[in-house]
């Protein structure tokens, strides 16, 4: 707080929220902050900007709603010294919702997409602003470019951005739309989403991706499958050959080590 800025306390039903770019707040997080206000009281002013003579809340929304909550009707604020453009208000809250409850990468990169479209700035000016590194401004508002559909998994929590961002490296809508469903239903880690997205992408205009190689984890291991081109019937029919081979192994009841070694050579 510079010498110039004063707290000056203002009445809580007066306080009016600008657009945000944090698109929901969970309810369980103000409970919490309510209860933080409760026991050591309000340990860092809001901040505010006058429009038209209504205070507009710059920074502490939370705080705000919070305060609501416990019924407060004053809160401490400190009041923008000058008139802050769109892109300067969307700004400090983008920065100010990163630097305290991270924000959902969808929510981040519509507003780095708001501030680039406030201010005109690229995406490697947006990140020097922010804070970010090149790569994580063109990683989030690669996000932004996938359908809708995936975009509603990503806001649900049911997709990782980290996972969503190699989906949009395959150029087959449908395709994306397939991933997709497959990594909301935990059949695709994010690893096993690069690699398909490399496979499909590297045979264009192919209607399935090639595999060859695959890793299949179990619960007390894992088995690894390799074949000029791997199917489901022929991993069901590759995993049934070898359970026989194995079961009439055993059944002759060889060492451990003989089991093994004649395993391996059939």
């Amino acid at each position: 707080m510079s010498e110039r800025e004063q707290i000056q306390y203002v009445a809580v039903k007066e306080l009016r929220f600008a657009p945000q770019v944090r698109e929901r707040i969970d309810e369980e997080s103000l409970k919490g902050l309510a209860v933080s206000l409760k026991e050591v009281g309000q340990q860092q002013p809001i901040r505010v900007r006058r429009d038209d003579d209504k205070p507009i809340v710059v920074d502490g929304e939370r705080r705000v709603r919070a305060a609501r909550m416990l019924g407060w009707e004053e809160i401490a604020c400190i009041f923008e010294g000058r008139s802050l453009s769109e892109a300067e208000v969307t700004q400090r809250a983008l920065i100010a919702n990163c630097q305290r409850m991270n924000l959902s990468g969808l929510e981040t990169a519509r507003g780095l997409r708001q501030l680039m479209e406030a201010t005109e700035w690229n995406a490697s000016e947006t990140a020097s602003h922010v804070g970010f590194s090149n790569s994580s401004v063109s990683k989030l508002l690669t996000l932004l470019e996938l359908p809708i559909a995936i975009q509603e998994k990503i806001a649900a929590g049911e997709i990782a951005p980290s996972t969503a961002y190699e989906i949009a490296k395959v150029r087959d809508e449908n395709k994306q739309l397939e991933l997709a469903d497959a990594a909301a239903k935990g059949d695709l880690t994010r690893d096993a989403t690069t690699r398909v997205a490399r496979e499909i992408n590297g045979k264009p205009g192919s209607n399935a991706a090639i595999l060859k190689r695959i890793r299949v984890p179990l619960s007390t291991g894992s088995v690894t499958l390799s074949a000029e081109s791997l199917t489901p019937d022929g991993i069901i029919a590759m995993l049934a050959e070898i359970a026989n081979k194995a079961r009439r192994l055993k059944a002759r009841g060889v060492p451990d080590a003989t089991f093994f070694r004649m395993l391996k050579a059939q």
